[in-house]
């Protein structure tokens, strides 16, 4: 008779021990912590980006005008969360967008395509209402004020301002035209 010996195969399964699970606790909640400021700042850093992009705008709609003489303008839809250069090719017609260098027209700044989780928070005119959400400016950069279908209705009365989240402003001074 054949006697079976059992032999062992010297595996064995073995867990993390409470120190291990421990250190890698420690290790994950210090990531965390120094990631958190980073991504602070990134927001902050988008909402500032987002200021010195609609002072450019608002330069190249001035530029716009002056170059040609056309009433040229940065127009606000709150609803669509976009802006869009707009100018009135003569007097009477409907605002119709920008024409680039190039002949195509220059794109809306998509604030949800571009900037996510930036959002305008107030829009004063120059005329201190916040329901035109437009800032015009005449053949010679002087702001101005005119009515959802490009009716030129008065010179600004005020700086008109442009507030975002975090409160980074852009304003359009009411005498010079000048954007700051």
């Amino acid at each position: 008779m054949q006697q079976c010996s059992r032999t062992t195969t010297g595996h064995r399964r073995r867990g993390f021990s409470l120190i291990e699970l421990v250190a890698v606790i420690v290790i994950l909640s210090a990531l965390a912590v120094s990631a958190a400021p980073a991504i602070r700042s990134l927001g902050s850093a988008r909402e500032g980006s987002l200021a010195r992009h609609l002072e450019r705008f608002i330069g190249l709609a001035r530029a716009h005008a002056t170059a040609t003489g056309e009433p040229t303008g940065l127009v606000y839809d709150s609803g669509a969360g976009a802006f869009r250069l707009r100018r009135i090719a003569s007097d009477g017609a409907a605002p119709t967008a920008v024409p680039g260098p190039l002949g195509a027209v220059y794109a809306d700044l998509s604030l949800s395509v571009e900037y996510p989780g930036v959002t305008v928070t107030a829009f004063t005119t120059g005329d201190g209402d916040a329901a035109h959400s437009a800032i015009w400016f005449s053949f010679d950069g002087t702001p101005e004020i005119r009515d959802a279908a490009g009716v030129y209705l008065s010179n600004f009365t005020q700086d008109a301002v442009i507030t975002t989240t975090g409160a980074h402003t852009v304003t359009v001074r009411m005498s010079s035209g000048a954007i700051g």
